[in-house]
C-alpha cells in the first residue's frame, strides 16, 4: 500500500523530508519513505497532508470509569468491556501506543528547578509533563470560577518548571493524565498548554508525543516514520510544525499496523 502526496518532516522520518512525499506500507511495517510516486488505484492520496507517527500517551488511565457504579467498576468482565471503548477513543484521536497509570521511567508535573537539575545530570532520567490534568472543563460558572482559582496558579507554577527543563534540554514525552472520554482530547489540551505555558516549539512538542515518547517507553519499533517501524500512523490536516492548532482536532486518518481505523 502507497501513502502518496503526504508532507514528511525530517526529524520524524528518518531524516527525509518533503511537501510530496510517499510511504510504503506492507504487512503492517513500513518498507519504504521517498518522494511521491506515480498515482496507482492502490495508492492513499494523502492530498498533501502532513502524515506523522501515530501519538504516544504515557500517562493515561484507561480503567478510570466515571460513568459506572462501584460494583461496576470492579467488575473485572465491565473493566474490560469499558477499557476496549476507551482505547478505541485513543485511536481515534490519533493515539497508537499508551501507556496506563504513568511512563515506564518517571512521570512528573510539579518539580522544582533543583530537582530538574539532578534529572537533568542522570543518564537515564526523562520527564513526562501533564499539563492537560489542569485543565477546567466545568461550565457552571460558579464550578468554574471555584476550578480557574484553584488550578490556574498550580499549572502557571508548574510551566514554568517544566519549561526550564526544556529549555535546558531535558528528554521530555508527552502524557495527559486523563481518560478519552474528557475533553483535553477533543481539543489538543496538552498540546496548547505545551506551547501556551511552557513556550515549547511545534516540532519539539510533535517529537515530545512521538520518537521522545518511544525512546522513553523503551519501544523501537514506533515514533518515526522510516523502513522497518510499525506502520503506526496518522494523516493530519494543515502543517502542524508551523501551526499546532492542526493538533487541537482529531486527525484525518488514523493507520495502527497498517490497517486504516477512521
Amino acid at each position: 500500500m502507497l501513502l502518496n502526496h503526504c508532507r514528511l518532516y525530517a526529524p520524524l522520518s528518518g531524516g527525509f523530508a518533503g511537501e510530496d512525499c510517499c510511504v510504503e506500507l506492507d504487512g503492517g511495517k513500513i518498507t519504504a519513505v521517498g518522494p511521491a510516486r506515480p498515482d496507482t488505484a492502490e495508492a492513499f492520496d494523502c492530498g498533501g497532508q502532513t502524515l506523522l507517527p501515530g501519538l504516544i500517551d504515557l500517562h493515561t488511565h484507561i480503567t478510570f470509569l466515571r460513568n459506572v457504579g462501584v460494583a461496576q467498576a470492579h467488575d473485572p468482565m465491565q473493566l474490560v468491556v469499558e477499557a476496549a471503548a476507551q482505547a478505541d477513543r485513543y485511536l481515534r484521536h490519533g493515539f497508537t501506543t499508551i501507556r496506563d497509570c504513568g511512563s515506564i521511567r518517571r512521570s512528573a508535573t510539579y518539580l522544582s528547578e533543583a530537582t530538574t537539575d539532578l534529572l537533568l545530570a542522570s543518564e537515564d532520567s526523562y520527564l513526562v509533563p501533564t499539563l492537560a490534568a489542569m485543565y477546567v472543563s466545568q461550565t457552571d460558572p460558579q464550578e468554574r470560577s471555584f476550578w480557574l482559582s484553584r488550578l490556574t496558579p498550580m499549572l502557571e507554577d508548574c510551566a514554568k518548571t517544566i519549561g526550564y527543563a526544556y529549555r535546558a534540554g531535558a528528554v521530555i514525552g508527552f502524557g495527559t493524565d486523563s481518560v478519552p472520554m474528557s475533553p483535553q482530547y477533543d481539543t489538543g489540551v496538552e498540546f496548547r498548554f505545551r506551547k501556551e505555558y511552557c513556550g515549547m516549539e511545534n516540532l519539539d512538542i510533535l517529537l515530545q508525543a512521538t520518537k521522545n515518547s518511544a525512546l522513553i517507553a523503551g519501544l523501537p519499533d514506533v515514533g518515526e516514520i522510516k523502513a522497518g517501524m510499525k506502520a503506526d500512523l496518522i494523516l493530519v490536516a494543515g502543517d502542524p510544525a508551523a501551526d499546532l492548532s492542526a493538533m487541537y482536532v482529531p486527525p484525518v486518518q488514523v493507520w495502527k499496523n497498517g490497517i486504516a481505523r477512521k
